[in-house]
């Protein structure tokens, strides 16, 4: 394999982990760092995928500690970026959007909450994926909040 060809494997690769490995540290960003976790990647494709097949469950109320003062126009960039690679990537997410936004909720309601839930089947998915993380984060595992 010669070295053009090296170089676009790796960005092909890079692209196929985008947004997806962002997100997963932005959901690890609180575990101890002497902590082993793993995560599968075809498993984070379908929770996000899952979430756009629930409506219902982007509208039901989250903690007010999760992203409080979130804000698609004032938001740190990484959100803008990941929703849109996530709407580029996502037929049913897109779909999903355009049904809601914004007859059932405000676009930057459906991110928050969009975000929250992928946090939280994220994190349980570290929980099922590496049982260790039980007896580091205690009882507050499965709360997304954070950052």
């Amino acid at each position: 394999m010669g070295q053009d060809e090296s170089n676009m494997a790796h960005e092909e690769e890079e692209d196929e982990l985008n947004p997806w490995l962002p997100l997963v540290q932005w959901a690890a960003e609180d575990i101890p760092s002497n902590i082993v976790w793993t995560w599968d990647l075809d498993k984070v494709k379908g929770y996000a995928q899952s979430l756009a097949q629930q409506p219902d469950l982007l509208q039901e109320e989250i903690p007010d500690t999760f992203l409080p003062d979130f804000s698609m126009d004032t938001a740190d960039e990484k959100f803008h970026f990941w929703a849109s690679l996530l709407l580029r990537r996502e037929d049913s997410l897109r779909a999903c959007r355009f049904k809601m936004v914004p007859r059932r909720l405000k676009e930057d309601i459906f991110w928050r909450h969009y975000f929250f839930h992928l946090r939280r089947l994220i994190r349980e998915h570290f929980q099922t994926e590496s049982p260790e993380l039980l007896d580091a984060l205690g009882a507050a595992f499965p709360s997304a909040g954070g950052s």
